[in-house]
């Protein structure tokens, strides 16, 4: 498997430390990178600030979008996050509105693309 954030392929621990705290990527960018990956059956994670312009965060996996919205896996329901549960019992299957994703795009936010490797 290969890692990367924000276009910043993680290799070893500075590399991800670099990765964390000084890669940059534009909300639109971030999203047409998503919706790609998407499209190409890849993982994503974005990594949205929840506090203190990111520093506070929280990854959540995307499986699906649509003009709107990102749907996304979550381990549990933030509250403090705008995002509806999609089901009834205890997976976490979340409709995260992409007006949440730009209000919440902040200067630490972040997307995770995992790779397989050959």
């Amino acid at each position: 498997m290969e890692l990367k954030i924000n276009d910043v392929k993680v290799t070893n621990f500075l590399k991800f430390f670099y990765a964390m705290l000084f890669s940059r990527i534009s909300y639109e960018n971030a999203l047409e990178k998503i919706e790609g990956n998407v499209k190409n059956g890849l993982v994503s994670g974005v990594d949205l600030a929840l506090r203190w312009q990111g520093l506070e965060d929280h990854v959540l996996f995307v499986y699906g979008y649509d003009v709107e919205n990102l749907y996304v896996f979550d381990t549990n329901k933030v509250p403090s996050l705008e995002y509806e549960k999609l089901t009834d019992d205890e997976r976490y299957y979340m409709k995260l509105p992409k007006s949440v994703v730009k209000k919440r795009w902040k200067t630490f936010s972040r997307v995770w693309e995992v790779y397989k490797v050959d």
